[in-house]
């Protein structure tokens, strides 16, 4: 039935997890890693990328790769491909999510992790490589098509392969590393930027993705057999998906063109209405591409909406905080990636005690608290512009533990409440929402900050304020499904 949760007993023991199975999660939690930090490393080379490929030069622009005649920067003047490499990477992302489900069931979720990891090295290459900013763009395309499929694949795997009472303990170590990808991305991105080019921020994935992919070789990283899938692929569910997510993260992006309000609302308001339609469509058979009846099991529910915003805040943010040290404190790159690194290890540090709060006191109660941490943390950024380095540096570790008091809850709580024979559906839906509010949060914060000065800024702190606050909504609701069923235990 789809409104029972599955819980782990209150009395049950946490049993061991074997070495092999901690290795296994940590290759996979490389690729997730590098995933989720392409999300971000690039934020802080947008200037320099516009300054090698602007839309209107004597050479080549992107106007004359696409036949458009200048249309392009005439049409979308703020959108330029500095700003293009960071949505397009995420766009990305999102349209190839749905697809994991289905394909991780019909080939297995080990064999898909692997290729997607492959592909997503050639997209790096190419980025690497680009001779103009089409190149440059296409590349980012292949990169978050193959991560968006890769994370949850790997997800999905490992939870297939951990026990019930392993789950809490694996999926957060992945989580782990998706946590700290985003965060440590504009700080190792900032340093490569101001030191050598932002050439080597792709070529930086290889050496990592090179350790990932042999490491997956030498464990034999497999996942247990199950019954043949024969399933027809669900073409209708992905239409309606993926147009959705088009039209309304399009849209999002859009919105930036203070020209365009009408088209973009119009994107967004087609696009959220397709993607209700997806929702409410009732699955007839056991080949839809992602059950949607996963959102009738409250505390999944829950893990979902608090996922969506929090990668809205986490990525909102990062772009927000990345524009705001640099026009409002006067620092350089590198001591921006240093404030930017210590929200990494704000989130590093808050990970473990995350766990052990979340088996005491359950998930619900730990994402409120996070929500109330990155509700304080923002007011106190509010009043930050003349503050020194180590106050800057204090408060950026601060909202990254409280980013990790949110996330790893919201994920942990989802995942434990569905059984393994849905993981994958599950994995592909949590996801699916982080990816979409991470194109959501970007959006806004860009659209927020686009002409400048400190009046903006603070508007691009009031919606992360506004955020902190819709999280709480989320965190009741799990709390409430909790004590109907039993706290949910890591």
């Amino acid at each position: 039935m789809p409104d029972q949760e599955k819980t782990p007993s209150k009395n049950s023991v946490a049993c061991d997890i074997p070495p092999r199975l901690w290795l296994i999660a940590s290759v996979i939690g490389a690729g997730a890693f590098l995933a989720m930090m392409d999300s971000t490393v690039i934020n802080l080379a947008v200037g320099q990328i516009d300054s090698k490929f602007p839309l209107r030069s004597d050479t080549m622009s992107i106007d004359d790769r696409v036949g458009s005649s200048g249309l392009w920067s005439e049409l979308f003047p703020k959108l330029s491909p500095g700003t293009l490499t960071v949505s397009s990477y995420l766009l990305a992302m999102a349209v190839s999510l749905p697809l994991t489900g289905w394909l991780g069931n019909r080939f297995g979720n080990a064999s898909l992790w692997v290729i997607t990891l492959v592909t997503f090295l050639g997209g790096s290459i190419m980025c690497a490589v680009a001779p103009d900013a089409v190149v440059l763009i296409a590349g980012r395309i292949v990169q978050g098509l193959s991560a968006g499929i890769m994370i949850p694949a790997g997800q999905a795997l490992l939870g297939r392969m951990a026990g019930p009472r392993q789950l809490g303990r694996i999926m957060g170590s992945v989580g782990f590393a998706v946590a700290l990808g985003p965060a440590l991305g504009p700080a190792i991105g900032g340093w490569l930027v101001e030191t050598f080019s932002w050439r080597w921020i792709f070529w930086l994935n290889m050496p990592v993705g090179a350790l990932a992919l042999v490491g997956s070789f030498l464990l034999s990283v497999n996942e247990p057999k199950q019954a043949d899938y024969d399933a027809r692929f669900d073409a209708r569910g992905y239409l309606l998906l993926a147009t959705g997510l088009l039209l309304a993260l399009t849209g999002a992006i859009i919105v930036q063109e203070p020209n365009h309000m009408a088209l973009a609302a119009g994107m967004i308001a087609v696009g959220t209405v397709t993607l209700v339609c997806f929702f409410k469509r009732t699955p007839s058979c056991g080949g839809c591409l992602v059950d949607p009846s996963l959102m009738e099991v409250a505390c999944f529910r829950a893990g979902f909406f608090a996922s969506g915003l929090t990668a809205m805040n986490m990525y909102g943010g990062l772009l927000f905080l990345s524009v705001f040290f640099e026009t409002q404190t006067g620092l350089g790159l590198s001591q921006i990636g240093g404030l930017l690194f210590s929200m990494g290890i704000g989130a590093a540090l808050a990970l473990p005690v995350c766990g052990m709060l979340c088996d005491r006191f359950g998930a619900g109660a730990v994402l409120l608290s996070g929500s109330g941490l990155l509700l304080i943390n923002t007011v106190a950024l509010m009043f930050s512009e003349n503050g020194s380095f180590i106050m800057l540096a204090i408060l950026s570790a601060v909202r990254g533990a409280g980013l990790a008091l949110t996330q790893m809850p919201a994920v942990t709580g989802a995942y434990v409440s569905v059984d393994n024979g849905r993981m994958g559906d599950a994995a592909t839906l949590i996801n699916l929402v982080q990816r979409a509010g991470a194109c959501i949060g970007v959006a806004v914060i860009a659209t927020l900050t686009a002409w400048g000065g400190l009046p903006d800024m603070l508007w691009g702190l009031v919606f992360l304020l506004l955020l902190a606050v819709a999280m709480t909504l989320p965190a009741v609701q799990m709390m409430r499904a909790e004590n109907r069923v039993g706290s949910v235990r890591l």
